[in-house]
């Protein structure tokens, strides 16, 4: 199984929320598929990525090491729906 920018996007949205449920609401998702999501990608990668506390979830050492990349993916696959959009709309209009 791979690492997706689904995945990607919900465990920078958790870290930015704190919370699975904020981060839930924010992306328009339910609990259960945020949480389901963060358990693939803590699975694929064989480590735990938050520290979960009565409060919510702080990045642990391995959640500090992925944030980065995380953040240039997410960036990489914003440019590249900006590159290709433009030329979606246009063939879409022929």
């Amino acid at each position: 199984m791979k690492v997706t920018l689904k995945q990607l996007l919900v465990f920078k949205t958790i870290y930015q929320e704190g919370q699975i449920s904020k981060a839930a609401k924010q992306l328009h998702m339910s609990v259960p598929a945020v949480s389901m999501a963060l358990k693939e990608l803590e699975s694929i990668l064989e480590s735990r990525l938050f520290e979960r506390t009565g409060s919510g979830l702080l990045l642990n050492q391995q959640g500090e090491l992925l944030l980065p990349y995380a953040n240039e993916m997410l960036t990489t696959g914003e440019q590249l729906e900006q590159v290709f959009l433009p030329r979606l709309l246009v063939w879409l209009a022929v």
